[in-house]
């Protein structure tokens, strides 16, 4: 009697310990998809770099974010109801030689294709206030911070810009984001500082 009684508690305790290993890989495995899941979803997508603009007859391709796509002349505009945009301009008819001279050469085309979207003030001047050199994906640029300084019926204003200055396919190249809205409100700088500083980045 009291064999059988032994053999009916072994196996109870052996049933009950494999039913406690079938159970803990389960539960450790939908531990580790619920935080894959979790990482996933609370991780943001800073760049959110849905379109790709290539200068025509050149071979330079760039990513941009999805704003209203507006081309004028060599000017490719990516914009948002006129309160802050970002634009790649080019110099098609001149060969650029050096960075130092990216600007002089693309700063009226910029002026000229961009005048209406600058809260209806046509940007005067564009004021450096820091620039570094960098080389990104092997391409030597310029990197820049200032004003974007835009005047009509004797009124001024300074609007945040941010940008790059470099040179491919012998092409002078000036990418420029800004912001033209009186407030300057930090979110649109920064979002708009995020989008250029990952646009160079797709060269």
């Amino acid at each position: 009697m009291k064999k059988y009684l032994f053999i009916i508690i072994t196996i109870s305790v052996l049933l009950l310990l494999a039913s406690c290993g079938d159970k803990e890989p389960t539960n450790n495995n939908s531990s580790s998809i619920n935080k894959s899941v979790s990482k996933s979803e609370s991780k943001p997508n800073d760049n959110n770099l849905l379109l790709t603009y290539e200068v025509p007859g050149r071979k330079i391709v760039m990513s941009a974010p999805n704003y209203q796509e507006i081309n004028k002349g060599y000017t490719e505009m990516f914009n948002v109801n006129s309160k802050k945009f970002i634009t790649i301009t080019t110099e098609m008819d001149k060969v650029a030689n050096n960075l130092n001279e990216v600007n002089s050469m693309t700063f009226d085309i910029f002026k000229n294709n961009t005048k209406n979207y600058c809260n209806g003030k046509p940007a005067q001047s564009l004021v450096i206030n820091k620039s570094e050199n960098k080389n990104i994906n092997g391409i030597d640029v310029i990197r820049f911070e200032g004003t974007l300084k835009c005047e009509a019926y004797g009124e001024s204003r300074d609007s945040f810009a941010v940008g790059y200055f470099f040179i491919m396919d012998n092409t002078a190249c000036q990418l420029l984001g800004t912001v033209v809205t009186n407030e300057q409100a930090k979110n649109d700088v920064d979002e708009i500082t995020r989008y250029v500083d990952a646009m160079i980045q797709t060269l």
